[in-house]
């Protein structure tokens, strides 16, 4: 079997605006240390971090473009910014993997992040739901949520373009 690669659900372009303007605000902010006198080590300690934080939040910019969830014979693989993640065959509870509406099962929607990028109109990264635990989310707020849950107890959720969705579930085996 040859690897079947589903891009996942690009972000809106409003939320790729708001990665933008932090990294903009982040290095003015680096300018504004720059100029500032201070001890070397902390001018230095301080721009370092801007200058890390400003190439991580445009690598999930860019990176998020590309996101995808790709199924070989090895396992499934999910190819997203920052938390891609392989799964081996069995992880993925198949017969639990369907399509999604987070606006009308309350108990999946997203309610802490964890550790993640929460911009409006996409969420990536993990997150507690508000019934089910936890999850690993590349969610936006185009196309439609799958849930994928796993025997590792948490579920991942994604958002697929609405041409991929039963191409996807067709691939995983889903009914």
């Amino acid at each position: 079997m040859h690897a079947i690669d589903i891009p996942l659900a690009t972000p809106p372009t409003s939320s790729l605006l708001m990665l933008l303007g932090l990294v903009v605000g982040l290095l003015l902010l680096g300018g504004y240390i720059w100029r500032k006198p201070m001890p070397q080590i902390a001018k230095y300690a301080s721009l370092g971090l801007l200058l890390g934080l400003s190439v991580v939040f445009c690598y999930v910019g860019v990176a998020s473009s590309r996101a995808a969830i790709v199924m070989s014979t090895s396992g499934v693989s999910l190819a997203i910014p920052i938390y891609d993640h392989d799964f081996k065959p069995g992880d993925i509870l198949i017969d639990g993997v369907r399509r999604l509406d987070l606006t009308q099962e309350p108990q999946y929607q997203l309610s802490y992040r964890r550790n993640g990028v929460g911009l409006l109109g996409y969420s990536l990264g993990w997150f507690d739901t508000k019934g089910t635990g936890r999850a690993l989310v590349s969610v936006t707020a185009e196309g439609e949520s799958i849930l994928l849950p796993t025997k590792l107890g948490y579920s991942v959720i994604v958002t697929v373009a609405p041409p991929q969705v039963q191409p996807l579930l067709d691939a995983l085996g889903a009914h």
